[in-house]
């Protein structure tokens, strides 16, 4: 059973920056990733799989048949790919927006069945149940399907869209430096109005959806602000960069494009945001990296250049993000 804990926020983030460039050494990153887990099961049996990161996996019997229909009595592989951190979200391509919109994960799963090397689905009107531990203890969860347009990851909600319901963020600086995230829920059908911290209300231990297509799944929420701002970001040599914006105080990540002159410009962020900007990119034999810190909406534009950087020190720079 889905669980729906916050209603969907209503407003929108808009992107405007060039078409993403073909990389070539993408592959060579999600090599740094962690591996996923295989699992064997029987299809007429079903099977109940946990993952190491405490993910549950429940199979029931003949869920799965080939693209054509036809049903498997031989075994199953299952693999299994479940992210929950940010260096994991971008050493494998998935960022946190849909369709424009600025999304927190709670955690993502990647799914896949074969059977000697051919790709099985579930099978229509089935699904399987897949609970996700809530790590980040987070509130509001849904169910986003991730959709691959050209070499971009989109997610889509799945179920109905609760448009009565608006959660507007926050931010609120205090005077030692720090932030808070003050969270209002507006019902326009109950016609209340009321604000939260996320200390004040229940967090469920885990969320658990009902899945009936396999690849990409996400458990999230939408993230929406009061008050915008942009920002354009001048990158100095490069060859094909890869960007994202990390957001410090939420599980919250967005790739952005350089066009051919190295230049990005982002609209309609979230301010007072505290962000690190992170690039990476492999020109001739070299890999190269830049982070800067940031907080959104204190410069409108900002100059980064990448420097060299050994390809254990990337993934260990990436790890630091988790923290």
């Amino acid at each position: 059973m889905r669980q729906i804990l916050l209603g969907v926020i209503t407003a929108s983030i808009l992107i405007s920056c060039s078409e993403k460039e073909s990389l070539t050494f993408d592959k060579e990153l999600q090599q740094l990733s962690d591996k996923p887990q295989i699992f064997t099961v029987t299809n007429h049996i079903g099977d109940t799989l946990e993952t190491k990161n405490g993910t549950r996996i429940i199979i029931k019997p003949n869920t799965f048949v080939f693209n054509d229909g036809q049903d498997t009595k031989e075994p199953i592989q299952i693999e299994v790919k479940d992210v929950f951190d940010k260096s994991e979200m971008i050493l494998n391509g998935v960022g946190t927006v849909s369709n424009g919109r600025l999304l927190e994960s709670y955690g993502m799963v990647n799914l896949a069945a074969t059977v000697e090397g051919k790709e099985l689905k579930i099978k229509d009107n089935n699904s399987i149940t897949v609970i996700i531990p809530n790590k980040k203890q987070g509130l509001g969860g849904e169910l986003f399907y991730g959709v691959q347009t050209d070499s971009l990851l989109n997610w889509d909600q799945e179920g109905p869209k609760a448009d009565s319901i608006t959660v507007i963020e926050t931010i609120v600086p205090l005077i030692d430096g720090q932030f808070v995230v003050r969270r209002t829920t507006s019902n326009s059908i109950m016609g209340y109005d009321s604000t939260s911290t996320e200390q004040a209300n229940y967090v469920p231990k885990s969320y658990e959806f009902e899945v009936s297509n396999l690849g990409w799944i996400n458990c999230d929420r939408f993230i929406d602000f009061s008050n915008k701002t942009s920002i354009a970001i001048y990158l100095k040599k490069h060859s094909q960069p890869i960007a994202y914006m990390v957001f410090v105080d939420i599980n919250s990540i967005m790739d952005f494009y350089f066009n051919n002159k190295g230049v990005a410009t982002i609209d309609n962020l979230p301010s007072g945001y505290p962000v690190k900007l992170i690039v990476i990119d492999k020109i001739e034999n070299d890999y190269m990296w830049a982070d800067q810190n940031l907080i959104l909406g204190s410069q409108t534009k900002i100059n980064i250049e990448t420097r060299k950087i050994k390809i254990e020190d990337l993934k260990n720079n990436l790890k630091k993000l988790d923290k």
